[in-house]
């Protein structure tokens, strides 16, 4: 296979790509683009709100004085997944993903306001699908980060 070499534009138009996506329990379509790489990363960071981490500084002799032992401490964090946080999260991703990728200028409070309930992830995981970051995306990142 050729393999072509991108130029500028072609790493900066990625964005400029819309698709129109029928949403059935809207009874319409909403035309979606894909996400750039910092609100991919914006969205990314609201999956840190569901956890809970507890550090508790250990600290060791050395010759008398008491000096932060950085490898006990890492060793000593506690990290819980709260599952309340994690849900909501999840919608404050959803919502960042719809104001970003919907093409039509809308706020968050506008979309909060969306219904019937559901419809925000529906159209997320289509922006989602359109900027290469698909669920099964989402869980390998997700699964590489516990290990």
């Amino acid at each position: 296979m050729d393999k072509k070499l991108l130029t500028r534009e072609d790493l900066l138009r990625g964005t400029n790509k819309t698709e129109k996506v029928y949403i059935e329990s809207l009874g319409g379509e909403v035309e979606i683009r894909p996400l750039n790489e910092a609100q991919w990363a914006e969205i990314e960071a609201k999956s840190s709100d569901a956890y809970d981490i507890g550090v508790e500084p250990v600290y060791k002799n050395v010759n008398g004085k008491k000096v932060y032992d950085d490898e006990e401490t890492q060793k000593n964090m506690k990290i819980k997944f709260n599952v309340e946080k994690g849900k909501r999260a999840e919608f404050e991703q959803c919502v960042l993903a719809v104001k970003y990728g919907l093409v039509m200028e809308i706020t968050e409070n506008e979309i909060r306001s969306i219904t019937p309930p559901g419809i925000i992830k529906k159209i997320a995981d289509e922006i989602f699908r359109i900027s290469d970051v698909d669920k099964e995306k989402l869980e390998e990142i997700k699964s590489f980060r516990r290990k």
